[in-house]
């Protein structure tokens, strides 16, 4: 089982993407989050998910600068980055 974090400060595209993840055969979301700072203290107190997937402009803070942060204290977790407006900087830093 795949557990996933979805961080995204926009409500729809959080349910969104947690309905259509639940409905895969071995995955498991195991939390939703709105902002960089909920997800720091989701996966410090919760749970290390797999998976991050993680808006690149989260309302508080950058995600790929919150995955750096994560993965101090959970050096497993991966990450997915989504964004309405990709971005050729963005993606060299995210690599």
């Amino acid at each position: 089982m795949t557990t996933i974090l979805i961080a995204d400060d926009h409500p729809v595209v959080r349910d969104g993407m947690k309905t259509m993840l639940a409905a895969v055969e071995g995955f498991m979301v195991a939390g939703c989050v709105s902002s960089g700072e909920e997800a720091l203290r989701f996966v410090k107190t919760s749970c290390e998910p797999d998976v991050m997937l993680c808006d690149v402009r989260l309302g508080d803070m950058d995600g790929i600068d919150l995955y750096s942060r994560v993965r101090r204290f959970a050096p497993n977790v991966r990450a997915v980055f989504i964004a309405g407006m990709p971005n050729a900087a963005d993606e060299a830093r995210a690599k």
